[in-house]
């Protein structure tokens, strides 16, 4: 069942978001369960997106997203900042997180959607493009 997060979820999201960070791009940077917590209780009491997947009274998964001018002009954008399924979950569900964010973002006004993928996930990408995405260059990241 997917449905808006709640402060209760907090511990499982956090949990499920470290599970996302030992797997990406970001994983030899610091993770902080405290920090993490705090941003998301910010991001479900800011109104922001954040809807979970919940199976037997479980979280086993979250996307998280919010909109904001862009920098440059006055038109909307909005980004993603967390997408994890657990991979015993990963069905249907997963694509439905993505298709409600879509919808928010269209009533929230705005223009363009821009999601990361910091995983080198070919389904995560495969799944954006299925839903009428366009791929926008490449990512990068330099470790210092």
């Amino acid at each position: 069942m997917i449905r808006p997060a709640t402060l209760e979820d907090v511990p499982q999201i956090v949990t499920l978001i470290e599970e996302l960070h030992e797997l990406s791009s970001m994983a030899h940077l610091d993770f902080s369960p405290v920090k993490a917590k705090h941003g998301m209780i910010a991001f479900i009491t800011g109104g922001h997106f954040v809807r979970v997947i919940e199976e037997d009274s479980k979280v086993v998964g979250v996307f998280a997203g919010l909109h904001t001018p862009t920098w440059f002009g006055n038109d909307e954008m909005a980004i993603d900042v967390s997408w994890y399924v657990r991979p015993d979950y990963r069905d249907w569900q997963g694509v439905a997180l993505v298709e409600q964010f879509v919808e928010w973002a269209k009533e929230m006004g705005v223009k363009q959607i821009r999601p990361g993928v910091s995983t080198s996930n070919p389904n995560a990408c495969r799944i954006y493009k299925a839903l009428g995405f366009s791929e926008a260059g490449a990512g990068f990241y330099l470790n210092l």
